[in-house]
């Protein structure tokens, strides 16, 4: 089996994690990392998610160390969570899937360091939907004049952080990377546990092009991050994105 380790397990994504993983027939959580301060820090981590027993309590660090020369890192961490989840991943060789976003300059350097040795995804979304809406919003803004203008509005649930979303900014990205001067702004919701919502206008004094995604269960993310840490297993060191496993 797969040994896991989830950094993040004390959140809403460390659960769905958390329970796919116990559901897989191929994957055996071996370590639940939390930051210092968690209420949940020491308790087994399948109990304090409401979830059965696992074996594994939530912890400050992963130890002892791994026996398997193979396994993966789902890290859904704090910025500053994601640059330990990536120096142990390197440390031991395992693949690392990263879906932490307001990422700061050292964490954006720790992918990078680990990529070097060790095969590394970041996605700011894991939704294989929101993966093509980028792929036809970049397509969009390459074929249409600079007369439509763009707006991107996203809505999350009350608790997440980030402001815009990281996934709102992929779009602004993909939209800047045609090349053009169309105007682009962005507008950020959040209300009640809304998983994720992302709506992309094209707008000209005669049309209204319009694209949208929405999850309708977070565990749409978790999947999507266990589908990359398995597809990292084969594949060289090196910094993948969401759309290579995709094919997009």
């Amino acid at each position: 089996m797969i040994p896991v380790v989830v950094w993040g397990a004390g959140g809403r994504m460390g659960k769905r994690l958390i329970r796919l993983v116990l559901q897989a027939s191929d994957l055996r959580l071996i370590g639940a990392i939390e930051a210092e301060g968690h209420p949940g820090i020491f308790q087994d981590a399948g109990y304090y998610h409401g979830l059965p027993e696992v074996g594994v309590n939530l912890t400050m660090s992963c130890s002892p160390e791994p026996s398997s020369e193979q396994g993966m890192v789902l890290d859904f961490s704090l910025p500053g969570g994601l640059e330990t989840a990536a120096a142990w991943a390197q440390k031991y060789g395992w693949a690392l899937a990263s879906g932490t976003t307001a990422l700061n300059d050292r964490d954006r350097l720790s992918l990078t360091v680990a990529a070097e040795t060790v095969p590394v995804m970041y996605a700011p979304n894991f939704s294989i939907g929101t993966q093509l809406l980028l792929h036809f919003v970049a397509k969009a803004a390459v074929s249409l004049p600079e007369s439509f203008d763009a707006t991107i509005h996203e809505t999350h649930h009350r608790a997440k952080m980030d402001r815009p979303s990281g996934t709102a900014l992929a779009f602004e990205q993909r939209l800047k990377n045609s090349q053009t001067d169309r105007q682009i702004e962005i507008s950020s919701h959040r209300a009640a546990q809304v998983f994720g919502e992302h709506v992309i206008r094209f707008i000209s004094p005669m049309e209204d092009i319009t694209l949208a995604h929405r999850a309708l269960d977070r565990d749409v993310f978790a999947a999507g991050a266990i589908s990359a840490g398995r597809w990292l297993l084969n594949k060289q060191p090196g910094l993948y994105a969401f759309t290579d496993m995709l094919e997009l």
